[in-house]
């Protein structure tokens, strides 16, 4: 599909003619009046009817689209399928608003009925909003089991128990009495329209539904070609998904089935990486956050093997920087088929153990932005994310400054207090804010950040500085080797990992040593 017009956008445009169609013959010309005729309905009073109505007030749109908003695009945002997320929203919210829109533009008013109590039996008629709803949510809850890769008999399942919903719901109003047939067919049509159009408008790429039909024809497998994957599970919430998803795009592609390795509280991923190299992976995935990534960058430096990015954490800083997309499937296809270029990373030192140095992908210090990691409650950060990190920052507020003398390619550029002291590789933290707004994951250098704020007012005053780009009372200099000598230990931190409290760090850039995966 790739280079072509997306199936969504030839669906949309078919529901858009056909709908526009129906509404001409229906509402226009009146040659669909046929359909409209006089057909059986419930009577009122029978058991028949008790269901009927039961039936016709749990379907309401009201509780239908809500509903759907949470069930699927709640699953879609925990198995990080962005996209989808964003076109489950876009379709619950643009379906509501046109079935109104056109009921109101269109004008139509309902058959005469025997149900004048039913609270769903009112307003308009032209398109039924039951029949949105539920063609909206059939759709939605299909193209959710294929983009999550279930199996094709359990595709099929799902579409045709969907149809049958759809019909049932249509019946349910037909019996009633309360809808004209080419309602219902409308509300089919504007409901298929509204959703093949937030599929296409977000990009979320389906297989036709008669390709479930077809024969597999995928290409024959290549075992030279071979991808690991080293995965948080702690932060990919829902690994099924992804494990089928990252197995079918490779298989498609023609490589072998990945290499798994999942990352453990004793060994964040050094091992599980050495292991893949040893294994003579051409690829490697980092999925999880930013200290996953860092692990396995650490590893892959000056190897020729390339990192591509699956972003799963909280902030995944090198990913927004490099422009990786978030959505599983985008990142998948750009790692798979995007080139790989070389960018920096920092190797790092602290009281001068050689021996146990390691490697920063986004940034690293001393000073309060290692006692913000080392406060924040990994429970609230899986919770509400990125503010989990404001809750530990005004935790922080009054730490008092330190002595302090920092060296920058042998020459001193602070000597006195300091509270915080950051080395970066790259720039942008959160919302296009930029604590190093010169910093190039490609230029050969490392970024140093260091500033003294006292109180709330002194950090006010910092943070108005950030988003405005002064350098007021804040030392901003680039170089390849930094050295940070403190006089009491602090805790400092690697790419968002509180590590240990000491007196002594040493940073120093490594240019171009490793290959990743960017746009």
């Amino acid at each position: 599909m790739r280079g072509r017009t997306p199936f969504a956008a030839w669906v949309t445009l078919a529901f858009a003619a056909a709908f526009a169609l129906c509404s001409w013959l229906t509402l226009g010309t009146g040659a669909l009046s046929p359909l409209d005729h006089a057909h059986p309905t419930v009577r009122p009073g029978t058991w028949w009817a008790e269901a009927a109505t039961a039936i016709a007030f749990v379907t309401q749109p009201i509780f239908v689209m809500p509903a759907l908003a949470l069930a699927v695009g709640g699953w879609a945002v925990r198995a990080n399928l962005r996209r989808l997320a964003s076109a489950v929203v876009a379709a619950v919210v643009v379906g509501w608003a046109a079935e109104q829109v056109a009921k109101r533009v269109f004008h139509r008013e309902r058959p005469a009925h025997d149900f004048g109590d039913l609270s769903t039996a009112h307003g308009f008629s032209y398109p039924s909003g039951h029949v949105v709803a539920f063609t909206v949510a059939a759709i939605l809850v299909s193209v959710a089991v294929a983009v999550s890769r279930r199996r094709r008999r359990q595709q099929l399942v799902v579409r045709l128990l969907a149809v049958l919903v759809v019909l049932a719901v249509a019946l349910n109003r037909w019996l009633l009495g309360v809808h004209h047939t080419t309602d219902l067919i409308g509300g089919v049509l504007l409901g298929g329209l509204v959703t093949a159009a937030s599929l296409w408008a977000c990009g979320v790429h389906v297989d036709p539904r008669w390709a479930l039909l077809l024969p597999s024809s995928a290409p024959t497998v290549d075992t030279r070609r071979r991808c690991a994957v080293v995965v948080n599970p702690t932060k990919v919430i829902d690994l099924a998904t992804f494990r089928r998803v990252l197995t079918r795009e490779l298989t498609v592609r023609g490589w072998a089935d990945p290499l798994w390795f999942e990352t453990t509280v004793d060994d964040p991923g050094h091992r599980m990486t050495r292991d893949a190299l040893a294994a003579g992976a051409d690829l490697v995935l980092a999925a999880g956050g930013d200290g996953t990534v860092r692990v396995v960058a650490s590893e892959l430096a000056h190897s020729d093997v390339p990192l591509g990015l699956i972003p799963s954490g909280t902030a995944n800083l090198l990913a927004r920087n490099l422009r990786v997309p978030a959505d599983l499937d985008a990142a998948l296809a750009l790692a798979l088929d995007g080139k790989a270029s070389p960018i920096d990373l920092v190797r790092v030192t602290v009281e001068g153990r050689a021996d146990a140095s390691t490697h920063v992908a986004v940034m690293g210090g001393l000073g309060i932005d290692g006692l913000v990691m080392a406060s924040t409650d990994p429970r609230l950060k899986k919770t509400v994310k990125s503010v989990a990190y404001g809750v530990a920052i005004a935790q922080n507020i009054a730490t008092p400054p330190t002595e302090a003398t920092i060296t920058l390619d042998g020459h001193v550029i602070h000597e006195g207090p300091a509270t915080l002291m950051l080395v970066g590789n790259v720039g942008e933290v959160q919302a296009g804010l930029a604590l190093f707004p010169d910093a190039d994951a490609g230029d050969g250098l490392l970024d140093v950040l260091v500033t003294a704020p006292r109180n709330l007012g002194e950090w006010f005053a910092y943070g108005v500085g950030v988003l405005l780009r002064r350098k007021h009372k804040v030392v901003m200099k680039q170089g390849r080797h930094l050295h940070i000598e403190v006089a009491q230990p602090l805790p400092y931190e690697l790419d968002g990992d509180t590590v240990d409290d000491v007196t002594s760090f040493d940073a120093r850039v490594e240019p171009g040593c490793l290959l990743v995966v960017r746009p």
